[in-house]
């Protein structure tokens, strides 16, 4: 499973992109929840990681909300 995470990055312009960063987060949790209980097995890939930060920084790279 693929998630494109550059949607949820603070430096993103989200102007014209609605709700596809949290699109996707249902979508995941979704998808997951549906196959709870079965056999199936998931990698999930993404460009940018929840918690990855700024190199030499503190700074976060997803906005908090993505992050939690």
């Amino acid at each position: 499973m693929a998630v494109n995470t550059l949607y949820m990055n603070k430096k993103n312009d989200i102007t014209g992109q609605e709700t596809e960063g949290q699109d996707q987060i249902d979508w995941l949790r979704s998808t997951l929840a549906d196959a709870k209980g079965s056999d199936r097995k998931f990698i999930i890939t993404n460009h940018i990681y929840p918690g990855a930060k700024y190199t030499g920084k503190s700074k976060e790279l997803l906005t908090d909300d993505f992050n939690n």
